[in-house]
Formats: C-alpha cells, sequence, structure tokens
C-alpha cells in the first residue's frame, strides 16, 4: 500500500488529470446512451471528489506511520525524512505551505529553532487561497512557540493572539477540538512568557496530553517554570521524565544539559 500511495503523491496532478478526463468521457458515453442528465451529473460529481480525496491524500496517508513514531516512540527522524522527501512532490500553494510548516515542525523536534523559525517566515497563510482555518491556527500558534524557543518573546505573544483569534472564528467540530491540547500548552507558555509561573503551571497541570510526546512537551515547560521560580528540585523531576523518556526528541537533549549544569551549581 505504500508504494502505491508514494507513486499517487509522485504523479498526483497528472493522475488528477487523467481520472477527470476517464470520467467525463465515461459521463458522455453515458448521455449518449440516454441516461438522464440527473442521473449522470450526480455520478459525475461523486466520480470526481472520490478521485480527488484518494489521490490528493496519499501524502497525507503517507505520513501516518512515522507521525505515530513521533509521538508514541518520541523519534521525530522518520517524519522528517518523510517530510523532506514530500517537498520535491507536486501540489498547489496551499499543499505546499502545508508541508513548509510540517518541516518547520519537524525540524523544531531537533533542535533546529532558527531553521524552522525562518522557515515559518518564508510564507503567508492568509494570503493563500482556501487554507483551512485548522492549519492557520497550527501556522501561528508553531510560530509563537518558535519564537519563545529563539527568544522572540515579544513577538511571540503577537502570534499567540493571532492563533486564538483564528481559533475562536473556527466552528465547533473535530478539527477543532483536535487543537484543544495543543492550545492549552501555548496558552501555559503565553503565561510564562509574562512571568505568571504560577497560572502556567495551574493550566500544565490541567491538560490532558493525548500521547508521549505530549507529555514530554508539558514536563519540559514545566520545568523550565519550577527553574524560573527557583524551585530546583521539582525542575529536576521534570527533567528527568524528559531526559529519560523523550528518546530522540531534542528536549530530551536539552533535559539532560540543564540536569548536568543545575547539579554543577548545587
Amino acid at each position: 500500500m505504500e508504494k502505491i500511495n508514494r507513486w499517487f503523491a509522485m504523479h498526483s496532478v497528472a493522475l488528477l488529470l487523467l481520472a477527470c478526463s476517464v470520467i467525463g468521457c465515461l459521463g458522455g458515453y453515458l448521455m449518449l446512451l440516454d441516461v438522464t442528465p440527473w442521473i449522470v451529473y450526480p455520478l459525475i460529481v461523486l466520480a470526481v471528489n472520490c478521485a480527488v480525496r484518494c489521490i490528493s491524500r496519499a501524502s497525507v496517508r503517507l505520513l501516518k506511520k512515522p507521525l505515530a513514531q513521533l509521538h508514541h516512540d518520541c523519534d521525530p527522524y522518520p517524519i522528517l525524512d518523510e517530510i523532506k522527501l514530500q517537498q520535491s512532490y507536486p501540489g498547489n500553494e496551499r499543499v505546499k505551505q502545508i508541508r513548509i510548516i510540517n518541516y518547520a515542525t519537524a525540524l523544531r523536534e531537533i533542535g533546529e529553532y532558527e531553521k524552522a523559525r525562518m522557515l515559518m517566515e518564508s510564507i503567508n497563510v492568509d494570503k493563500c487561497a482556501n487554507m483551512p482555518m485548522v492549519f492557520k491556527v497550527i501556522y501561528y500558534n508553531n510560530r509563537m512557540d518558535l519564537c519563545v524557543l529563539t527568544g522572540k518573546t515579544q513577538e511571540a505573544l503577537i502570534w499567540y493572539g493571532k492563533a486564538m483569534q483564528i481559533y475562536h472564528d473556527m466552528k465547533p467540530g473535530k478539527a477543532k477540538t483536535q487543537l484543544n491540547s495543543s492550545l492549552e500548552i501555548n496558552r501555559a507558555l503565553h503565561h510564562f512568557c509574562n512571568g505568571d509561573y504560577s497560572q502556567t503551571l495551574r493550566i500544565l497541570e490541567m491538560v490532558e496530553p493525548k500521547h508521549l510526546q505530549e507529555k514530554i512537551e508539558i514536563n519540559m515547560l514545566s520545568a523550565r517554570t519550577y527553574l524560573a521560580m527557583g524551585e530546583l528540585e521539582q525542575a529536576r523531576n521534570r527533567l528527568r521524565y524528559v531526559a529519560q523518556n523523550g528518546n530522540k526528541l531534542y528536549f530530551a537533549t536539552e533535559a539532560r544539559a540543564l540536569l548536568e549544569k543545575i547539579n554543577m551549581e548545587a
């Protein structure tokens, strides 16, 4: 199945044109057989929608396995390799921008914070036609996070406000619900940037992580918060969890470095 999805993803534009041509010919043939247009037209629309969904979502299906490895095994390299591979695949402007967002997110997980931030700055989701609101929220949410990681705190607060504005404008549904935990973590990060550490910890304690990677995110921000408060033992506990369970995430490397620094200063 992976080979089929790969082939679909690599030749998506040509396949879509071919599928639409074949469907159009079949529709014309049915009309020649005097099949009523009220039957032919809905069949054509249904067939085109099925073809578009099958072909255009092949690249998304290829991301499922490496994304699971990131979420549950904290290994960002399979998803990074897959996204790199897909950068050369055909797609419209919306698809290309989403790929850049995904690429920047993967780079963030291996510690390439500055490169990831620059990539995010290279695109404008608001000027991209038909960009789904969920991806706009993800884009601004991730820009906020990357600004914090690269020391641009004031800019981070601007992007956080933008993300929340779009989020509140979204209609209720599955897509909006799936954003909740990520947005709550960034809400905690927003309070961290403002020096409200007690509120940061309160929010983090209420977040229900969907997978191990989110638990690592929560523990790392908790550790940074406790360090800012001068509560070293609490910080150590969270850093140990990140170091032991973060596997190949850069946060695990950072946690080990912070633990070593705390121990040396103590």
